[in-house]
């Protein structure tokens, strides 16, 4: 009966509408069901757009816009990398001045395991008869040309630079290469600035080489690596020129953006890396995939191949030739990645959590040209169309303050409730319920206390006199139990 009792009081005080209309007696009670079945509905009206609401802040949080209101944006220009192609017969000449009794199965083993893809068939006919371990020497990994064996010429925007102070090596899946505008290797103030805007024009990078090499365009914080998009990677053989037009749609974010969880932005800023990466300093979603497959490397086969050993951070073992042939077992599931929700489980293929880059702008290759010379080199040449005249722009349209506003609203409009009201309902449900606990001890006593003063109490019976103090006019007084009074006129 208390509870219910203090349910009464709690409706006929609360400060959401249509409680006290529920509560109060002298109400006829088909307007108490009415309000009863209006309160329901607005209760039920409340909670199933308050779902909504927060469903579509936990999911629907980040809107794109195109901005097109200020052109005065710098541009940053793309990546390049530049990998020295395969060279077999060198590299087998070069091991035959070390090793000049060595077979062919050694050779054919040599030129898997130096320009390693990520398999090695020849790999399997070691055994104990034939000692493959001295594959692994790393005078055969010394045979790569070094930069200045490679580039002839760099130019930006028809000014020459120093190729080799902005071309730093890097290690990809694909072994050792050389990238420029890259947020992954070594951070020189003194390197060129390739920024494009409305004073410099679009930018132009033009290299020359002397060697057969593989051409990448990414974004900075992206790599080169042997699955990179077909349409942004070139084969520059020697004596070849080539020239490359491209647009750039770069996107920018909202400040609010990183207050945003990475599981609703469906992002990753570079600077942030997940603990675990021991590859490279910075995210991107190419760097990504490499760690994922380091991680099935060690999973599997305890070690990690030798392309990528020297990158990795931390106490772990290169792969021998015992460990390369355990990667053999794996290579479809290093070499493609699977969809986490893919129907067939037995498909091969590696599962990999990676988000996009929240910074990685899109490059459009709109025209590739390809022309033999007869230089004893080859020159590419990357030509930025035009300066974008738009942009992504990724929005929060959802944080926590709208959140709160929009939670705030849908009780104010179905229910007229606010902050106070929640309150009140604390107070009567945890406060309310204890202090009359409390005092059930003391309520017979307080209830006896007006009853005693009832039989206690006798009424006096009204006194009046009549006096006057002219006329002898008497008037009525009707006096109390602390005495008489009269009046005079």
């Amino acid at each position: 009966m208390r509870i219910l009792k203090n349910i009464n009081e709690y409706f006929r005080h609360s400060t959401i509408h249509g409680l006290h209309y529920i509560a109060e007696e002298n109400r006829h009670w088909t307007e108490r069901v009415f309000w009863t079945v209006a309160v329901s509905l607005s209760l039920w009206g409340t909670m199933i757009i308050t779902v909504s609401s927060y469903k579509d802040f936990r999911e629907h949080s980040i809107s794109f816009a195109v901005e097109t209101t200020y052109l005065r944006w710098n541009t940053t220009f793309p990546a390049f990398t530049v990998c020295e192609e395969d060279d077999p017969e060198y590299v087998w000449e070069e091991f035959k001045k070390n090793h000049p009794n060595a077979t062919d199965k050694i050779g054919r083993i040599l030129e898997e395991i130096v320009y390693y893809k990520g398999i090695c068939n020849s790999c399997e006919e070691c055994n104990q008869e034939l000692d493959c371990s001295v594959v692994f020497d790393k005078k055969n990994f010394e045979v790569f040309a070094l930069c200045k064996e490679i580039f002839t010429f760099c130019e930006w925007n028809g000014q020459t630079f120093d190729c080799c102070a902005n071309f730093l090596p890097l290690i990809t899946d694909t072994g050792t290469c050389f990238t420029i505008n890259s947020i992954h290797t070594r951070q020189d103030p003194n390197r060129i600035k390739m920024i494009s805007n409305r004073e410099t024009g679009p930018g132009t990078l033009t290299i020359g080489v002397v060697r057969n090499v593989l051409v990448c365009m990414h974004s900075s914080s992206d790599v080169c690596t042997s699955s990179h998009e077909r349409q942004k990677k070139w084969n520059v053989e020697f004596g070849e020129s080539w020239t490359v037009l491209f647009n750039v749609l770069e996107i920018v974010n909202d400040p609010l953006v990183h207050k945003i969880p990475i599981t609703r932005r469906e992002c990753r800023f570079p600077e942030e890396k997940p603990d675990h990466y021991k590859l490279f300093k910075y995210y991107s979603y190419s760097t990504c995939v490499l760690e994922c497959q380091v991680l099935k490397m060690l999973e599997h086969c305890k070690c990690i191949n030798h392309i990528l050993y020297p990158a990795v951070s931390g106490n772990f073992t290169q792969c021998d030739i015992n460990g390369i042939k355990c990667l053999n077992e794996i290579y479809l599931d290093l070499v493609k990645l699977r969809a986490k929700h893919s129907e067939n489980e037995n498909e091969p293929g590696i599962i990999c959590d990676c988000s996009a880059d929240c910074k990685e702008p899109d490059q459009f290759v709109i025209h590739v040209e390809k022309k033999e010379t007869k230089k004893e080199s080859s020159d590419i040449k990357f030509v930025m169309q035009t300066l974008p005249n738009e942009r992504l722009r990724r929005n929060v349209i959802r944080s926590k303050l709208d959140l709160v506003v929009s939670l705030g609203g849908i009780a104010g409009l179905f229910l007229g409730a606010s902050l106070i009201s929640a309150v009140e309902l604390l107070v009567h449900v945890f406060i309310r319920i204890w202090t009359a606990h409390s005092l059930t001890g003391h309520s017979n006593v307080l209830e006896d206390i007006p009853r005693q003063r009832k039989k206690c109490f006798k009424k006096p019976s009204s006194i009046v006199q009549y006096t006057s103090s002219e006329s002898g006019k008497k008037l009525p007084y009707y006096g109390k139990d602390y005495g008489v009074a009269t009046v005079f006129i």
